[in-house]
């Protein structure tokens, strides 16, 4: 069995697939009787539907099995089936001429939600079968962001079984031995010379390898291969964005912001009353924020926070469970609908629909000090939503803020794009991606934790 998982994981997500798609045409079929078209025009709308539905799962996760959490797989599939039912039942009623009722796909839908809650279960279940959990030694420095990254990969008990914890300052000899002892190895922010030479090592022992990238390995990551006369070489151009994917960007966001204000007028106008029965204050919030070349601009959003929650002027960042968040604050935070006059921004120019999230330039100069290459992040223009808001949530610490930030900008295309604003619909009713930063997450200093000798107990460092 264990030698065909690839082959199994995938009959079984194909079942999977199957078993919703024929939902959909037994709903279609029962629900809508008098939407027959001729010849071979019902075979066309399953296919349609069959890719739809192919590219929204995809789009949405739900084929990431065993790699997303249990909730989320069945939460990214049911969202994939959603959309493409949403769309469907609109093509629907077009070639029918009329509004459907809308009991059949409701009813389609539920049973399809069902399907997929039992059989991504199922399939989980078969998947750590025949996907043991791995057992991994990691290498790590004596920083605390290295065993923040051990910690979570320990959360994940399902995959990964962390059974030592290695320094870096240990002689690369023993570290080679004790590598020789597990299937996996995690590498975290070492020293490069070692980081090299162990890189090399399980590459040469066929060791499953894992790796914390810095700024270097993510901008190489994406290099283009070339070759000079019988040389092979890597060239990172290290421009951002080229002047004609600039062009499309900002004909897009004028387009969409354009259209997605009068779409989301009657939300705004609701929150806006909410905010003001509220608290009689304000309605809006302008706060400073840095763009691309630092530059400077005034970021729209709906006050979500008490009157003067900076009358000290310090600038803080919201932290979990904050008092200065209003109760109208939380239901317009959890739901992104704060972020919703930033359209206004978009429109004028000042940002972009998808890039990385402006920072104050109080924050940003704090993170400089101890992590410059933060500024790489203005080389585009700062956006209402990105990679690093998709990928991470609102805890996510500046330097993986940042890892992310620069996967978006050297690798962009205006299917990414596409792509991270469909993703955007999914996070915006996801818990864990709005929570506040733990205070000790403000701090611009790293932690240096007391350094740990190699085959350290795990528990020591949770």
């Amino acid at each position: 069995m264990i030698k065909f998982r690839k082959t199994l994981l995938f009959s079984v997500m194909t079942i999977l697939f199957t078993i919703v798609f024929t939902v959909f045409v037994l709903g279609w079929r029962m629900g809508y009787p008098k939407v027959d078209f001729y010849n071979k025009g019902n075979y066309l709308l399953l296919l349609v539907y069959g890719i739809l539905l192919f590219i929204f799962t995809h789009i949405y996760g739900g084929f990431k099995l065993g790699i997303s959490r249990k909730g989320e797989l069945i939460y990214s599939n049911c969202i994939g089936v959603l959309m493409t039912n949403i769309l469907m039942y609109l093509q629907l009623s077009l070639m029918a001429q009329e509004l459907l009722s809308l009991i059949p796909i409701i009813a389609a839908t539920f049973i399809q939600g069902s399907v997929i809650a039992i059989g991504c279960y199922v399939n989980n279940k078969i998947y750590f079968i025949v996907h043991p959990v791995r057992d991994v030694v990691a290498i790590c420095s004596n920083k605390e962001m290295d065993l923040e990254l051990v910690r979570k990969m320990s959360c994940i008990q399902e995959r990964y079984k962390i059974e030592a914890v290695v320094s870096d300052e240990m002689p690369l000899e023993k570290i080679k031995k004790t590598i020789d002892d597990y299937s996996s190895v995690l590498l975290c922010d070492i020293d490069y010379e070692t980081k090299k030479q162990l890189i090399n090592y399980c590459y040469k022992t066929s060791t499953r390898l894992y790796i914390l990238p810095d700024v270097e390995d993510v901008v190489v990551s994406n290099a283009h291969r070339t070759q000079i006369f019988d040389t092979p070489v890597f060239l990172c151009k290290n421009r951002g964005l080229t002047p004609e994917q600039e062009m499309v960007k900002r004909a897009v966001d004028i387009l969409a912001s354009g259209l997605g204000i009068i779409l989301a007028s009657p939300f705004m106008l609701i929150v806006a009353v909410a905010i003001k029965l509220e608290d009689r204050g304000p309605i809006f919030f302008k706060q400073q924020r840095v763009t691309k070349g630092n530059e400077l601009f005034y970021v729209l959003k709906f006050r979500s926070m008490i009157v003067d929650a900076e009358k000290d002027g310090v600038a803080r960042l919201a932290t979990k469970g904050d008092s200065r968040i209003t109760k109208v604050g939380k239901i317009i935070r959890m739901t992104r609908l704060d972020e919703l006059p930033q359209l206004i921004n978009i429109l004028k120019g000042d940002m972009s629909l998808v890039g990385p999230r402006p920072e104050r330039p109080e924050i940003m100069a704090d993170y400089m000090k101890d992590w410059p290459e933060v500024e790489y992040r203005t080389k585009v223009k700062a956006g209402l939503t990105g990679l690093a808001q998709v990928k991470g949530k609102y805890n996510t610490t500046p330097q993986d803020k940042l890892l992310f930030d620069l996967l978006y900008i050297e690798r962009y295309s205006l299917w990414l794009d596409i792509k991270l604003i469909l993703m955007t619909l999914k996070i915006m009713f996801m818990k864990d991606s709005t929570e506040g930063v733990e205070r000790d997450q403000v701090t611009a200093n790293l932690k240096v934790v007391k350094n740990f000798d190699m085959n350290t107990d795990i528990s020591q460092v949770m």
